[in-house]
């Protein structure tokens, strides 16, 4: 909470920020479980893998489909 004053130095109020950090707070934990799930994915791994990425512009070019 902060003190607002004019410029004599009169206090005039007070006024706070609140921040709903709920959204960010469901964001990190959903964060944290997708990491969870790919290491233990990985860790359970005894062979090699690949990650391909594909842009929805490249999808025709790959013949991939949005199936």
């Amino acid at each position: 909470m902060v003190a607002l004053k004019d410029s004599h130095g009169t206090l005039l109020g007070f006024y706070n920020v609140m921040r709903n950090l709920a959204e960010r707070n469901d964001t990190e934990a959903a964060r944290r479980q997708s990491e969870e799930t790919y290491r233990n994915l990985f860790n359970c791994l005894d062979q090699g893998f690949c990650i391909v990425e594909v842009e929805d512009g490249n999808r025709r070019a790959t013949g991939l489909s949005d199936d």
